[in-house]
C-alpha cells in the first residue's frame, strides 16, 4: 500500500502520460464551458484516470475533480484539477499543470503541482515542509521551498488573477489596489501561485478559482511559511477567491480591498 505521497506522485506520473501524449495535437478538441473557460477531452480523460487510481489504492476515499465533478463520502477527500491552465495546453503553451490535493477531516492536508514540460514538480505534506525537484530524476536530492520574508505590502510584488481584462464586477477595482508584478500575465494560474515559494513574487490574489484551483497550492505554501485566505480573510476554498502571502502581509491585502468586497455568499456565484 503506497504512502498518501507516494500515491499523489503515482496519480501525477499517469496525468503527466496522458497530458504530455495529447499536447499539441493537431485534433484537439476545445469546448467552452457555461463559464466561457475552455476545456478538452484530455482535462477528462486526466482525471478519470487519477480517479481510477484512488478507487484502486484507496477505495473508501472520496473524489472531486473540476470537470468530471464529485463522488463518494469520506472524511478522505482528493480534489484535482487534471489540466490546470487549458487555455495554454489548447493553444500550446507550457504554462499548465496538474493539482492534486488531499483533504483529510476538512483539512488540506497534501498538495502536489506536476508540470511535464517543466520537468517540475512541487509537493508538501502537513508538517514536512513544501518542496520541489525535476519529474525525471526522483534520485536528486529535493528543494526546500520558501516564501518570502517582507512583511509590508508597500515594496511587495503581488501578482493579481486573471488579467484584468478577464475580471468582473468588484474584483477588478479590488485588484487595481495592489501592486502588480512586472511578469506575463495567463488566463490561468496554474504556476502562478507556486512560483511564490522560488522568489518570483510575494504574494498572488486569486479573483477566480475553485477548490481544484487552490487545494495544492494551500498545502505548499503554507508548509514554505506563507499564509492562505480567502478575500473575507476565512479559509473557505468555494468563494473562488484566494489570497497567498507571507503573513506579515496577508492581513493587509484584506483590509486594503475589503471596502470593496461584498458580503460573503452562502452559494457562491462565479461571475458575481
Amino acid at each position: 500500500m503506497p504512502s498518501d505521497l507516494e500515491l499523489a506522485h503515482r496519480l501525477a506520473d499517469a496525468a503527466d502520460e496522458i497530458s504530455t501524449h495529447h499536447f499539441r495535437s493537431a485534433d484537439l478538441d476545445v469546448e467552452t464551458k457555461s463559464d466561457g473557460s475552455p476545456v478538452t477531452e484530455v482535462d477528462r480523460a486526466v482525471e478519470a484516470a487519477m480517479q481510477r487510481l484512488v478507487w484502486e489504492h484507496r477505495p473508501g476515499d472520496a473524489f472531486l475533480g473540476e470537470e468530471i465533478g464529485p463522488s463518494g463520502e469520506s472524511n478522505r477527500r482528493w480534489i484535482f484539477d487534471g489540466i490546470d491552465g487549458t487555455h495554454n495546453y489548447a493553444v500550446g503553451r507550457i504554462g499548465w499543470a496538474t493539482m492534486i490535493a488531499l483533504e483529510v477531516d476538512g483539512e488540506i492536508r497534501l498538495g502536489m503541482i506536476s508540470s511535464p514540460m517543466g520537468n517540475q514538480r512541487w509537493w508538501a505534506e502537513r508538517g514536512e515542509g513544501a518542496w520541489t525537484g525535476p519529474i525525471d530524476d526522483r534520485s536528486a536530492a529535493p528543494t526546500r521551498l520558501k516564501c518570502s520574508a517582507i512583511t509590508s505590502l508597500d515594496g511587495a510584488a503581488v501578482m493579481a488573477l486573471p488579467p484584468e481584462g478577464f475580471m468582473v464586477g468588484w474584483r477588478s477595482p479590488a485588484a487595481g489596489r495592489l501592486n502588480q508584478g512586472e511578469m506575463e500575465r495567463s488566463r490561468s494560474f496554474a504556476l502562478d501561485v507556486v512560483s511564490m515559494t522560488t522568489g518570483n513574487h510575494d504574494a498572488t490574489i486569486v479573483m477566480n478559482g475553485g477548490p481544484w484551483d487552490f487545494a495544492a497550492n494551500v498545502v505548499i505554501v503554507e508548509e514554505a511559511g506563507g499564509r492562505f485566505c480567502n478575500l473575507w480573510g476565512d479559509r473557505r476554498l468555494d468563494t473562488y477567491t484566494g489570497v497567498f502571502a507571507p503573513p506579515g502581509v496577508i492581513d493587509e491585502i484584506v483590509a486594503r480591498v475589503a471596502d470593496l468586497v461584498p458580503e460573503i455568499p452562502d452559494v457562491p456565484v462565479r461571475a458575481a
